[in-house]
């Protein structure tokens, strides 16, 4: 699988590099077709190297984060040399298409990405490259406080000496989909070091390395895995995950197929103290577990029930360690999953067929029973699996090969669980060329497919591999190189009509399809790979239910689907569809249901021309996206229209739109309602036309320039009732006028018309040419002579005097004309006494004597005032000679509120307190004086809001009790209640919203906070928010002190721990009282055992306060020891003492031995009777010695 993800990425870079290039030629030839650089400060920001624009460097993305909105996008049209640290400041997305990489400089070792404290930063559809570039700095590093989402692109090879080599993550890393893969650490967290916290909702993350721990993921504060895969990771520990911190499941989250360095299998390695959540009931992935040591490794969450179902989906990376054997086992009683060690008759070998059958039949029927398979068997016979739990393995490697044609090799059944690990199965497809039956045939039973399990080599006419008519769960392993002879090889490598669920391992290299499903078909991780069918799919042949969040299907090859032939029900969430080739449908034929959404890719598959082929949509077919897409959906029509729909419940995006591509060229995708519509693109006006200003007698050209066009045809609009009417013979991109004096004020427009329909072109008006009279002031009788407006304008139409207009001289609202008609009017060639005459050849001017009205304007410091504000007003006198010292009143409605002189500048200021909420209606007059008029200045009607007040509020950290009580630190107190107001606080209980140990926590309260008081009604409480505290645990419990057990050493009694007076002990640490003991009632743990651990804690019902897990060992026999003989000195006396009786008188010593076995603790000491008195004597290796001396008489 990991190969095909990088296959798939560096298929998107090539055609990226070739695209950029097509691109920067039609950007050049058409320089009006090119992506906009949009103007700084706009929503979109377009980082593409153009003149003018922001370069193709990190200081150019620089520029243009600094320039965006926040909230807005960086769009990367390109390739950038990052040669710099890129620093994100603000809320922003990083987006471009399958050609936009961000790429390490081969000179540049520094981090390549910042996300600062507070800041946002979104990845979409881009790709991230460290280049191979040796050095010891992340790809990106995030805050505290701040916010990385991915929901698409890659994130790869990056070479880190330190942690976290693609991600180190201080703040939040959500990751929607993409991948990040191929990335090295010498350290911890190849992918990602999270020390902050991480939610995994789809997506990949794969092939990454690190010397040290995590792979893939280093975990040591808080991760939450709802989605995805995180496979083919290595790392010392942890070749997927390395736990040390918070880790949950739900969902569909796979963690399967990562290694150690050494090879062996090592996916999400669990450090002492630490366990994995499950917080999903419904849970369908799988993860492996790997524990240094025995003990609970999955616990469940509030209101979620652990089942067998689950323990399946949990399965241990280490099952045989030397010759002892771990398993994951439920535990009903605490509802978690323990890892244990396995012995007694729970395991059995097998050296051959006989054995095999031997085993299986004398297996108990409620519990697993694992068989050792220590030599190759040839199978000649059925092996039946009935009503049985059985785990098949090898220790050393060996096999189970085809003995026979024609048999099943094993039957399951009767409700039968059969799980195989590091066994292969051979079916000798060479050998056995005519065989027709599968190698595992499921018939309502459970089978488990978990790592080192291989099935290959078998020729089958149904199911190649597995007939499954029951559950099958393939959590890793291979199913290779196996063939399929019925109907063309349609059958598959698997035959699903039971329920068949895929979370690791892969499927390749057969002759027929992988899957052919009738059934349940759920892929949530693994691959299927290079299949090779004749007729229908290489991939899946579905006829059921396929539903695929995850994984990868690729390099398949068929007539119809290459990846998938659905021809029933198919939901896509995530996963991808690459590399696949077909007759038709490359990527996935679809002739029934496909809903669609999330991180779902199906892109570079192909058809046999080969094409671009990669969802081929039969006719009067169409898909459904059912939820948010951040994939890319490449879409082949053989009717082109609607590709998608929308539904009821979701409502297609933009977003959406853009995750579809038409493979062929020549077509858009568009937005039509709640639809996507693949079609031949409506034309595009690149040049709209232009208005014009014309004389009579002068030509005006109308022109568009547009593209996927046809047919043109000018229209014109005579400002009548007809509106826009055709004009006769006007069908070419350029429309020519010439003008006449009656055109005035006419409109043009073009309707441009191709196969995807018709377009019209923006409106343009033709203006008749006018010439400017500019009326001038400062003549010999002007009685105020302006030094900042001197001039008025007035347009003339050419040929049309003033008076033929009837127009009468009305100058610009700052003035007041006199003496108008006593003005004589001139201009450079003669002198008109009046309006009527003036006709003007040119551009000319007149003078005219006016009065000044100046302009007065009044502000205040704010619109939106409050209660308690102290306002300051505003006003402005300009546009008279003189603005300095002038006295203005102020009113509130009708009432003087005070007054204020002018300063130099004409401003004068007055202050007012608001008191009240009634509504303020200000106003400003000034009187005027000879040579100005009077005026007044108004503002609206203001509201007057209630203070926002506020509550100082903090809470206690508190030691872990279990609870979830919390204590102010000191009483709550109102903040901003005004000098004098008479206002009080009513208080609440406040809570934590987690019983957990966490460094921060939020505050709950019981109801919310509320004020009274005289002055109550002014102001408007603010509750308070993020409001947090710490719940800690410094309680380490004291044996002895605080609790006793009963002896660490041997004993033959049950083992029991007992609470001191004042304390209390439990296997829970939570505060429910039913799981808790006092001193009359102990934890008590009965069995015989050599090692046995218990952990537990204790509470302080005192102070309520709950210990750190406190750990215990004990070890209890119960079993006599047996097999006890007594020998003694060789000699004459021997029949004597056959019964050990003394009855004669001795004239030597006699030497007697005593021994015994004990397998669990061993003989400690033996106890025995001479002469009446009672005599003890220490055991050595389970013997010891003692002596009769000469001359005793007696017992």
């Amino acid at each position: 699988m990991t190969e095909k993800v990088k296959e798939f990425c560096a298929k998107k870079v090539n055609k990226a590099i070739a695209l950029m290039l097509t691109l920067a030629m039609v950007f050049t030839m058409v320089p009006a077709l090119a992506f906009p650089v949009f103007a700084e400060g706009n929503k979109i920001i377009v980082v593409d190297g153009s003149t003018g624009g922001y370069a193709l460097t990190a200081a150019g993305v620089n520029s243009a984060i600094n320039a965006a909105v926040a909230g807005g996008t960086v769009y990367i049209n390109g390739m950038v040399d990052v040669d710099n640290i890129i620093i994100v400041n603000k809320s922003i997305t990083i987006s471009g298409d399958s050609g936009s990489i961000l790429l390490r400089k081969n000179t540049y070792a520094g981090k390549m990405i910042s996300v600062s404290s507070w800041a946002d930063l979104t990845i979409d559809t881009i790709t991230i490259d460290g280049n191979n570039v040796s050095n010891s700095n992340s790809v990106i590093m995030t805050s505290s406080n701040s916010t990385l989402t991915m929901n698409s692109g890659c994130i790869k090879n990056n070479i880190c000496f330190g942690y976290g080599s693609a991600i180190n993550n201080s703040g939040m890393f959500i990751m929607n989909g993409g991948s990040i893969l191929s990335n090295k650490t010498g350290y911890y967290g190849s992918a990602l070091s999270n020390n902050g916290t991480f939610i995994m909702n789809s997506g990949t993350i794969s092939d990454n390395m690190a010397n040290m721990g995590g792979g893939g993921v280093y975990n040591i504060n808080n991760a939450t895995i709802n989605g995805g895969t995180i496979s083919g990771n290595t790392a010392k520990s942890g070749g997927g995950v390395y736990d040390g911190g918070i880790f949950k499941v739900s969902g569909t989250a796979c963690v399967t197929g990562n290694k150690k360095s050494d090879g062996t299998v090592n996916n999400v390695y669990i450090t002492s103290g630490k366990t994995i959540t499950l917080t999903d009931n419904n849970y369908s992935g799988s993860v492996g577990i790997n524990m240094d040591t025995t003990g609970t490794a999955i616990v469940a969450d509030i209101g979620v029930t652990l089942t067998s179902d689950h323990k399946d989906q949990f399965f241990i990376d280490n099952m045989a360690r030397g010759s002892d054997i771990y398993d994951a086992v439920l535990n009903n009683n605490d509802n978690q999953i323990e890892v244990q060690k396995i012995g007694g008759s729970q395991i059995k070998t097998a050296g051959n067929l006989s054995d095999l059958n031997f085993a299986i039949s004398g297996a108990a029927n409620d519990t697993m029973t694992y068989i050792n398979i220590t030599d190759d068997i040839p199978v000649t016979s059925q092996i039946s699996i009935s009503a049985k739990n059985i785990t098949l393995y090898s220790s050393t490697g060996k096999s189970l090969t085809r003995g026979s044609s024609d048999i099943i090799l094993f039957n399951v059944s009767n409700s039968s669980k059969f799980a195989i690990r590091d066994l292969t199965i051979d079916g000798r497809k060479d050998t056995f060329t005519d065989n027709t039956k599968t190698l595992i045939y499921n018939n309502n039973s459970k089978v488990i497919l978990n790592p080192g399990t291989v099935l290959t080599n078998n020729t089958a006419s149904y199911g190649s591999a597995i007939n499954n008519y029951g559950t099958l769960l393939m959590n890793d392993g291979s199913i290779s190189k196996n063939v399929a002879t019925g109907v063309s090889g349609n059958y598959g490598s698997i035959y699903n009509n039971g329920t068949f669920t895929l979370n690791g391992g892969n499927i390749s290299e057969g002759t027929n399809i992988g899957v052919f499903n009738y059934g349940s078909l759920y892929m949530n991780g693994g691959s299927i790979i290079k299949m090779a069918s004749t007729i229908v799919s290489g991939g899946v042949n579905n006829n059921g239910t396929f539903a695929m969040s995850g994984g990868i299907i690729s390099g398949n090859t068929a007539i119809y689907g290459g990846g998938v032939n659905n021809n029933g029900t198919f939901t896509m969430s995530g996963g991808i569809i690459s590399g696949n080739t077909a007759s038709s449908g490359g990527g996935v034929y679809n002739n029934s249901t496909f809903n669609i959404k999330g991180a779902s890719n199906i892109t570079d598959n192909y058809n046999i021309y080969p094409s671009v082929n990669n969802v081929e949509i039969a006719t009067d077919k169409t898909m459904t996206v059912t939820g948010a897409l951040n994939g890319t959906i490449g879409v082949t029509m053989r009717t082109y229209g609607t590709a998608a729909k929308g539904t009821v419940d979701y409502k297609i995006t933009e977003n959406d739109v853009k995750c579809f591509k038409s493979d062929a060229s020549g077509y858009e995708v568009t937005k039509v309602d709640n639809s996507i519509k693949i079609a031949v693109p409506a034309p595009k006006i690149a040049t709209q036309p232009q208005s014009f200003t014309k004389k009579i007698g002068e030509t005006a050209k109308f022109s568009v320039v547009a593209t996927n066009v046809n047919t043109y045809q000018w229209q014109v609009n005579k400002n009548d009732e007809k509106g826009f009417q055709n004009i006769n013979d006007a069908t070419s991109a350029d429309y020519s006028v010439v003008m006449s004096a009656d055109m005035d004020g006419y409109k043009y427009q073009c309707v441009v018309t191709g196969a995807g329909g018709s377009v019209t072109s923006d409106t343009a008006t033709l203006n008749l040419f006018t010439y400017k009279v500019t009326i001038n002031a400062g003549s010999g009788t002007a009685t105020y002579n302006s030094t900042t407006k001197n001039s008025i304008d007035v347009q003339v139409p050419d040929g049309k005097s003033l008076g033929d207009m009837g127009i009468t001289f009305t100058p610009l609202a700052d003035y007041v004309v006199s003496g108008f008609t006593d003005v004589t009017i001139i201009d450079s060639i003669k002198t008109y006494s009046s309006l009527s005459e003036i006709k003007p050849i040119s551009d000319m001017s007149i003078n005219v004597n006016y009065k000044k009205t100046p302009a007065l304007a009044l502000a205040v410091s704010t619109d939106k005032p409050t209660y308690s504000d102290t306002l300051t007003l505003t006003a402005t006198l300009s546009k008279i000679a003189n603005v300095n010292n002038v006295s203005l009143d102020f009113y509130n409605g009708e009432t003087k509120i005070g007054f204020g002189t002018t300063n130099d500048k004409g401003v004068a200021t007055i202050t007012y307190d608001v008191t009240s909420l009634d509504s303020l209606n200000f106003s400003v007059k000034y009187a005027g004086d000879d040579n100005n008029t009077a005026n007044v200045a108004t503002l609206g009607q203001l509201t007057v809001a209630k203070k926002e007040l506020t509550v100082n509020v903090s809470i206690k950290d508190k030691q872990y009790d279990g609870l979830n009580t919390a204590e102010f630190n000191q009483t709550p107190t109102l903040v901003g209640v005004a000098s004098g107001d008479t206002v009080s606080l009513t208080n609440v209980t406040p809570t934590f919203a987690s019983v957990n140990v966490e460094d921060i926590i939020n505050i709950n309260f019981t109801d919310e906070f509320t004020i009274s008081g005289t002055d109550a009604n002014n102001y408007t409480l603010i509750q308070p928010t993020g409001i947090t505290a710490s719940i800690y645990n410094n309680y380490t419990a004291v044996k002895d002190t605080d609790y006793t057990v009963t002896t660490n050493d041997w004993a033959n009694t049950a083992f029991e721990i007992k609470a001191k007076p004042g304390y209390m002990v439990s296997m829970r640490d939570i505060a429910n009282s039913n799981y808790w003991h006092d001193q009359n009632s102990n934890l008590m743990f009965e069995g015989e055992t050599a090692n046995g651990k218990v952990n537990f804690y204790v509470k302080n019902t005192a102070t309520g306060a709950i210990s750190k897990v406190v750990t215990e060992t004990f070890k209890i026999d119960q079993t006599k020891p047996e097999n006890v003989t007594v020998s003694y000195q060789d000699n004459g006396w021997k029949q004597f003492l056959n019964a050990i009786t003394f009855g004669l008188f001795f004239k030597d010593t006699i030497t007697v031995k005593i021994t015994a076995t004990d397998t669990l603790s061993g003989v400690k000491e033996f106890k025995y009777t001479i002469g009446g008195a009672e005599q003890t004597i220490v055991a050595t290796d389970g013997s010891a010695e003692f002596n009769i001396q000469p001359q005793y008489k007696g017992n």
